[in-house]
Order: structure tokens, then sequence, then C-alpha cells
């Protein structure tokens, strides 16, 4: 007995989103509800991936197949967008969430996309630079302080 695992990225849309739903959970604080659906080019991704695993699985010898759906998500991205667009991304190119002068966003959630691959790398590349831009932003403040005293 042996599987193959199909995976393929979801396509980007603003219908697929977290938001707060009407019950509270521990503490008080509003349960996050998760809405997604997938769409026909994800659904069509699936079906040529499933179908190209069967025929590898096939060509080894394989006399009997099974296709186990997955019901969970992996690198779930895209629920505080970075963007440029103000009215379509919450978070600014730098990682900064607009209207908050010194909260960055350096997790999945500020990435549109994962262009298909695992994006543990460009976390954490935006979580650098987002630390170097807190620091600029310090040292201008400190500087700032030094010339009004």
């Amino acid at each position: 007995m042996t599987g193959l695992l199909a995976m393929a990225e979801d396509q980007p849309s603003p219908h697929n989103r977290v938001r707060l739903g009407r019950g509270a959970g521990a503490g008080g604080a509003p349960v996050p509800v998760v809405e997604h659906r997938h769409s026909a080019r994800d659904i069509a991704a699936r079906d040529r991936l499933v179908l190209a695993a069967k025929e590898v699985l096939s060509a080894a010898g394989a006399v009997h197949l099974h296709v186990h759906p997955i019901r969970t998500f992996s690198h779930a991205l895209g629920t505080v967008r970075m963007g440029a667009d103000p009215r379509t991304s919450p978070v600014d190119p730098g990682g900064r969430f607009r209207g908050v002068e010194n909260l960055h966003v350096v997790d999945g959630s500020a990435l549109p996309t994962a262009a298909a691959v695992n994006p543990s790398l460009t976390i954490a590349a935006c979580a650098l630079r987002a630390a170097e831009h807190a620091l600029a932003l310090d040292e201008g403040s400190r500087e700032r302080e030094l010339v009004a005293t």
C-alpha cells in the first residue's frame, strides 16, 4: 500500500475570508468563522493532479485506487492582505498595517498568494524586512528626540 498527495494552491479570492461570528468563545471573544469556496480553476487543478497520481500509481502496478479527500487548510494566506491599494489591502507593501504606525503583519496572512510553494521562507523574509523598517522608525524617532532637546 502506498499513496501520493495531490496538492495545488487555491486561486486567491476575495470571497474566501475569516470573519467574526455572532457567538462568543472563550473569554467572551467573538468566534472566527472561515468562509472558503473552491473556484472552478481549483477543482480543475485538483482533478488533473489526482488523474496524474492515478496514472503514476497504475504504472507502478497498483491494482486498487482510492481517493481520500483532505478537508483542511495548509498555509492559510491572505486574511490581512498586503498590497499597494489601500481599498483592497489593509497592509502596505512594507508589511505595515495601514493607519497604525508601529504595527507590522509578519505572518502568512499578509501574503495574497504563495505561488504554489511553502511560504515559510517568504514569511521569514517579510518578518526581517518589517524588523528593519521598525528599527529605522525607532532610530528616526530617537534622532528627532535628540534634535528637540
